[in-house]
């Protein structure tokens, strides 16, 4: 009688797990026809995860293991694969969450700025990308990933900046990865940490964009009110957590004011998520 008791139990078990496995897939093929854009809540750091049909991009992996638990919120357990991760630049608080995530993830590409970094922990980074195999690309400007109606553009560096070149810590942020996302009519551009520099450098080749991800946590150095008056980003999302550097800052508040964007900050608001279907935008703020 206990065998068969504890036989009852164990399939009552496999049959809820498949229950739920069932009700991914069928809510996962429902959603195939929508794009899904995350900012996710990883502290003082940044990661952005988009998902599409199979296709699953990390742009940026904050900074611990954060960002593989929220991962694990909107990625289901039978699609436990990274197809691209996009580290913007060498700084620990956008790649220092890839350990966490290569113990439950797969990552089939890695594109990098090709930048050195000449710290312990960015070498730790590349040996553990090395030993899991993970191909790696330098992306430049002028190339572009195309998935079915997703494309995705590079707008910064440019082939100015070589290969595994050195640079001072300070100079790190305006050698940032900076993504133009384009999906049917809608339109995002991710920044890293780059400067007021940058953005004058690129500003006469923008157009305007529905999502905005606000360069360098909110610091004043960056998005200048030319850059907003530009992109005039409908939804602005900024990355930062508790700090002791004043981020965001309210330049950067006030410039976002005074285009009307729609602000939302990691901070106050948790994990962003955008829906993108039939040409409609719905923003949800998720408290994760």
């Amino acid at each position: 009688m206990e065998i068969i008791n504890k036989f009852k139990f164990y399939f009552l078990g496999f049959l809820i797990i498949a229950n739920i496995l069932a009700y991914q897939i069928v809510f996962e093929i429902i959603s195939q026809n929508q794009l899904k854009v995350y900012a996710l809540n990883v502290g003082q750091g940044e990661a952005n995860l988009i998902t599409y049909k199979n296709l699953n991009i990390l742009i940026d992996a904050g900074p611990n293991y954060k960002t593989a638990n929220l991962l694990d919120r909107f990625i289901p357990i039978y699609n436990r694969k990274l197809d691209l991760v996009f580290i913007s630049h060498p700084n620990s608080d956008h790649y220092g969450g890839i350990s966490e995530i290569l113990k439950r993830y797969q990552i089939r590409a890695l594109i990098l700025n090709g930048v050195e970094e000449d710290s312990q922990g960015f070498k730790d980074f590349l040996s553990l990308v090395s030993q899991n195999n993970i191909p790696i690309v330098y992306a430049r400007r002028g190339e572009n990933i195309n998935f079915d109606n997703l494309n995705i553009f590079v707008l910064w560096p440019t082939n100015s900046l070589p290969i595994n070149t050195k640079l001072k810590t300070k100079e790190l942020n305006d050698s940032s990865l900076v993504l133009f996302l384009d999906y049917f009519d809608f339109e995002a551009l991710f920044t890293g940490d780059i400067s007021s520099k940058v953005e004058n450098l690129l500003i006469s080749d923008l157009p305007g964009v529905d999502f905005l991800q606000v360069a360098h946590h909110g610091s004043k150095n960056s998005t200048s009110l030319n850059f907003l008056e530009k992109t005039k980003p409908l939804v602005a999302v900024i990355p930062v957590g508790n700090n002791s550097y004043g981020f965001p800052t309210q330049e950067v508040l006030a410039n976002l004011e005074k285009i009307n964007s729609q602000i939302f900050t990691t901070l106050k608001d948790k994990t962003i998520q955008l829906i993108i279907k039939d040409n409609t935008l719905k923003i949800n703020k998720l408290d994760l």
